[in-house]
């Protein structure tokens, strides 16, 4: 029907982007799910000044409420050839896009299959450290290592989408890195001064989508984000705190992979977008 060059060049997007409707369902059913989770808390008497704590969770939700996403039709209707997706697909009448004009890919709220996720969550404190004349150390690490991040669209001859280490597309969406920290470094100093320096860590993330000579943003390396800031009690009940967020300004990692996911050429929702920035914040107690 689109054998015109001209015809069919108005249906490659410039912008990579679609017409979607977007919207609830009547037909939604709730979603169930089991959940597992096993914790361990230590707290040596040998060492008295750490605590540690370690919990697996293991999560599968079924009927999960989402959206399948337009790639996701797309795929099933014209590698897999199933109706119900291709009905989904409204192109503009005139010329066929999904761009321009009415067209459009229906993706309503729906119950897709499933969504698994497996991992391990740690925390590790230690405090107390003493310098003598010049006050007390403190040390704190929250991390989460991902194991399994798996979701099934639930249409029929799909094979399920490992999200772990990955990005794009509307299942996995945002970054999902398998391993996340924030490592924290406290001086309590003896001149009513808090001085801390925080680094915030994200492992390396790659696309769903097959790496290609085009593909150039197809792995988002890792990042880390450096944020120091002092408190000063000026009274018993007055403080200031002056802070500065990734005081190296490290930039955002740039992909034009984000969907509707994302912001713009990036994903604020995980990776700092604003650059270095400076605050100052007072507090009084009555």
């Amino acid at each position: 029907m689109f054998d015109d060059p001209a015809r069919r060049g108005r249906l490659d997007s410039p912008a990579g982007q679609y017409n979607f409707l977007q919207g609830g369902n009547l037909d939604l059913v709730p979603e169930t799910s089991d959940t597992y989770t096993y914790g361990v808390i230590f707290q040596p008497r040998f060492l008295p000044h750490l605590a540690m704590s370690i919990d697996y969770f293991d999560i599968k939700i079924d009927d999960t409420i989402s959206v399948v996403g337009a790639d996701t039709t797309l795929r099933a209707c014209y590698q897999l050839g199933i109706q119900s997706s291709c009905d989904l697909i409204q192109r503009n009448p005139g010329n066929g896009s999904l761009w321009q004009g009415s067209g459009n890919v229906i993706d309503l709220n729906t119950n897709i299959g499933s969504l698994s996720t497996k991992g391990v969550d740690l925390s590790l404190s230690y405090t107390g450290v003493e310098l003598g004349g010049l006050g007390e150390l403190s040390f704190n690490l929250v991390g989460t290592y991902l194991d399994e991040l798996t979701y099934v669209s639930g249409i029929p001859g799909d094979v399920p989408t490992e999200c772990k280490g990955k990005y794009s597309g509307a299942l996995c969406g945002v970054p999902n890195p398998d391993w996340r920290h924030h490592f924290r470094m406290g001086w309590e100093t003896p001149w009513n001064v808090d001085l801390s320096l925080t680094w915030r860590y994200y492992a390396a993330v790659t696309n769903i989508v097959p790496e290609t000579a085009a593909n150039i943003d197809y792995e988002l390396g890792a990042r880390s984000y450096f944020d120091i800031a002092a408190n000063w009690a000026v009274t018993d009940k007055a403080s200031v705190l002056l802070g500065i967020n990734n005081f190296l300004d490290k930039d955002p990692p740039i992909t034009s992979a984000t969907g509707t996911t994302g912001n713009g050429n990036t994903f604020p929702q995980t990776y700092d977008a604003l650059g270095r920035w400076i605050f100052l914040r007072g507090q009084i107690g009555f």
